[in-house]
């Protein structure tokens, strides 16, 4: 009955959704949010879906499924791209590199600014959680939002994946070290083993050296797992996320307005301004990038989930401030950057270039391609019936093919 319940209400959002382009995590996570005391939590019915005996179970099947999910992301992980990183443009390198420090510092000095703000006493090991929650960016949900937006084979759009795969990359070495040292410092040597049940299945997926049955495991469990099974974590982390709250204390209010726009604003201003000034990369394009980086995958949610478990992150109010700018910043991604970046608009001004639209008096230009000698006479007929003019002039550019 869980299960379905959740699975019809994730289902629900995206193809309420699905017109605006935004990712299948956002619609997932957004009805997490949905399921819990923010909204249908609210009545009684939903409220006893999930009663307090249950949670044990639930969770521990929510994490069964992210763990398969990991798995599964590690199957997918190209290792050749390590070893093409010395081909990846260097203002792609520089806009990765920026997007995960400035983001990574701003989120450490936010976790500072947001319990001074609040008081009472914190673990100052929260901050890598806050900080890795603001740096990742998820490489897979950056490569559909740009397909949805027909962005994919754009410049814009080969420099974002080269820049969030780098990001990917830093991100889960990021992820190991950090919570690892976090946790303890002798932590890192198990983490980095894999000894972590989480970052385990990711290394697990990421070490298979048969590629037919990583496919295989892809093609059979991949749709199983994200379409049934994962939205599970999703309303275990939608539980624990209550947007009424905020509102019963102003600081909170103020806190959150702070940490969505540093949220949003930390990658925005590590491409759009540092990079784009050192690199000569268009203030537009700089722009963009920065919007398209935003994108939080399953990653950042992983990150504020293990810091709300070990309370590390130990103030519920803080853990819902930060879901809610994840959610808000992957949930605009796509319909900012449609809006601002548009193919469209430059393809449209090609397409009104034909001979109906043209200038009465402007040249008309013709590309004329002769195979042999044979199509000389028909082309010379075309040319001689489109009767040109001194003030509408004809221009032919003869190709050839090489002898």
């Amino acid at each position: 009955m869980q299960l379905a319940a959740t699975i019809f209400v994730t289902r629900a959002v995206y193809y309420l959704l699905r017109p605006l382009a935004v990712p299948r995590i956002f619609t997932d996570f957004l009805g997490g949010v949905l399921m819990g005391p923010s909204a249908l939590g609210l009545f009684p019915m939903f409220h006893s879906m999930f009663p307090l005996r249950s949670i044990g179970t639930v969770e521990t099947v929510a994490y069964w499924a992210l763990c398969c999910h990991l798995f599964l992301i590690g199957l997918e992980f190209d290792m050749s791209v390590i070893a093409n990183l010395t081909r990846t443009s260097k203002k792609a390198i520089h806009i990765a590199i920026a997007g995960v420090l400035i983001p990574f510092i701003t989120g450490i000095g936010l976790f500072f600014f947001m319990n001074q703000v609040a008081g009472g006493e914190y673990n100052p090991a929260g901050s890598v959680y806050i900080g890795l929650s603001m740096a990742v960016t998820g490489y897979p949900i950056v490569a559909r939002v740009l397909k949805d937006v027909k962005l994919l084979h754009s410049d814009i759009g080969r420099m974002a994946m080269s820049a969030s795969l780098v990001t990917d990359l830093i991100s889960w070495i990021l992820v190991i070290i950090g919570i690892a040292f976090s946790n303890h410092t002798i932590g890192v040597v198990t983490d980095v083993l894999g000894t972590n049940s989480i970052v385990g299945a990711f290394i697990f997926g990421l070490i298979m050296p048969n590629r037919i049955l990583a496919e295989a495991f892809l093609d059979k469990f991949e749709d199983f797992v994200t379409g049934y099974l994962l939205p599970l974590f999703f309303t275990i982390c939608g539980l624990r996320i209550d947007i009424w709250s905020l509102f019963h204390n102003e600081a909170y209010l103020a806190i959150g307005s702070v940490v969505l726009v540093l949220s949003c604003s930390a990658k925005i201003l590590s491409t759009d301004l540092l990079v784009s000034y050192y690199d000569n990369v268009p203030t537009r394009d700089g722009f963009s990038l920065g919007i398209v980086l935003n994108s939080k995958g399953i990653l950042a949610i992983l990150i504020l989930q293990l810091g709300n478990s070990g309370e590390f992150v130990n103030k519920r109010d803080y853990y819902s401030v930060m879901a809610i700018a994840i959610l808000l910043m992957t949930g605009s991604v796509a319909p900012v950057t449609a809006s601002i970046y548009r193919p469209a608009k430059h393809i449209s001004h090609y397409k009104r270039r034909t001979i109906q639209k043209g200038r009465q008096d402007g040249e008309l230009r013709i590309l004329a391609c002769f195979q042999n000698f044979r199509n000389v006479s028909g082309m010379i007929s075309l040319i001689d019936s489109s009767n040109a003019t001194r003030e509408s002039p004809l221009t032919v550019l003869i190709c050839t093919p090489p002898r």
